[in-house]
């Protein structure tokens, strides 16, 4: 998750100054956490 919240940052910060090969290659190592993260949102939204 530490890792995400890094790619968040680059995403959100330098926005249209992205390696395209390191945001494919970060997010191709870590597709799992992306399941992850959508479940436990999902989990918190069917509570309301």
């Amino acid at each position: 998750m530490k890792n995400m919240k890094g790619f968040r940052n680059i995403v959100v910060y330098r926005y249209g100054k992205i390696d395209d090969e390191f945001a494919y290659t970060f997010m191709k190592e870590n597709i799992n956490n992306f399941d992850n993260i959508l479940r436990c949102v999902e989990g918190i939204m069917d509570k309301y």
